[in-house]
């Protein structure tokens, strides 16, 4: 730094602390008094050193009174954080307040010049073909369309900048500032993101229980159909035997027709009811097997009716069921 702006600085720091005591006993309210005490040890903590204390208490002092000599030494000490931005804008701030005939007006002007000349510039430009939608971050913080192509104020150090583009991965570039750059930036988009493939979804299997389901249910059906079959040949069993105390009631010394008919009816119930009991035993062991070997989950349960009716010539049965 030039001798000149270096005794600039050390002339104009010790204005504005003055002019800041001056302004001390016109000062009214606890909020005034509060801000002043910070603001000596502010300058107080710059002096010895301590910029991080003295940045905050400066900082807080503001906050309660703005005042220029505020703003002109949070700035300087803003200045030796590196963060030449804020420095800028609260120079600028002290250079506004004051009025045109302030003696300290040359002072803030001369320092504000020097942070400007100091303070890095940065335009970004879109890479050609960039398509629509796209999204520029810098420092995580969404850039306006309007900047894109405008030099933007930055603190020296480095920066993050994010292309964002719809269907295409994030771009990400870390640039470096220094002192007083001048710099443009040409961002590229990302690869475009693989695409997913638009053939339908497999089928669904069928569920693995329906073919169980169905070999329970055939359990059920068959094994009522052999209980049935047992209670069938019971009946027509019995149906037998009276038709036979029938034929011998009527075969005293000599056979007559009506012997003969229950003769007929006897021999067809005894076979009805001899196939009934076998289809019984086969059917209630074949349902057996398929129950015992089937999931335990119910289906819904089938019914089977089989009941003896007449015919015109003998006797028969008849099967009624549901599935």
């Amino acid at each position: 730094m030039p001798a000149v702006v270096r005794g600039a600085i050390v002339a104009s720091v010790l204005a504005f602390t003055l002019a800041a005591a001056a302004q001390q006993p016109a000062a009214q309210g606890d909020a005034a008094q509060r801000a002043q005490t910070l603001f000596n040890n502010g300058r107080a903590a710059l002096d010895r050193g301590d910029i991080a204390g003295a940045c905050s208490m400066l900082s807080e002092s503001l906050a309660l009174v703005k005042r220029p000599s505020t703003l002109y030494n949070l700035a300087q000490c803003e200045a030796k954080q590196g963060k030449l931005r804020s420095a800028a804008e609260h120079m600028k701030g002290a250079l506004d307040t004051l009025e045109p005939g302030d003696p300290r007006v040359p002072l803030a002007r001369a320092q504000l010049a020097e942070l400007d000349q100091q303070l890095p510039r940065l335009a970004l430009q879109l890479a050609p073909g960039t398509p629509a939608g796209c999204v520029v971050l810098v420092d995580d913080v969404q850039l306006e369309a309007a900047s894109i192509g405008t030099q933007m104020t930055l603190d020296p150090g480095e920066h993050r900048l994010v292309v964002r583009v719809p269907g295409r991965e994030e771009a990400a570039t870390v640039v470096k500032l220094a002192p007083g750059d001048r710099r443009s930036v040409t961002l590229a988009t990302g690869a475009p993101l693989p695409t997913t493939s638009s053939s339908p979804p497999p089928a669904a299997a069928a569920p693995p229980e329906r073919a169980s389901n169905t070999k329970r249910t055939l359990g059920w059906v068959i094994g009522g159909v052999g209980a049935a079959g047992l209670v069938a040949g019971g009946v027509t069993g019995m149906m037998a035997l009276g038709k036979k105390n029938e034929m011998e009631d009527n075969c005293a010394g000599a056979c007559n027709d009506a012997a003969r008919d229950a003769a007929d009816s006897g021999r067809t119930l005894a076979l009805l009811s001899t196939v009934s009991f076998a289809v019984g035993l086969a059917g209630v062991g074949v349902g057996s097997y398929l129950l015992l070997t089937s999931p335990s989950k119910e289906p819904a349960s089938p019914s089977v009716a089989i009941a003896p009716t007449t015919l015109p010539r003998g006797a028969g049965l008849s099967i009624q069921g549901s599935f």
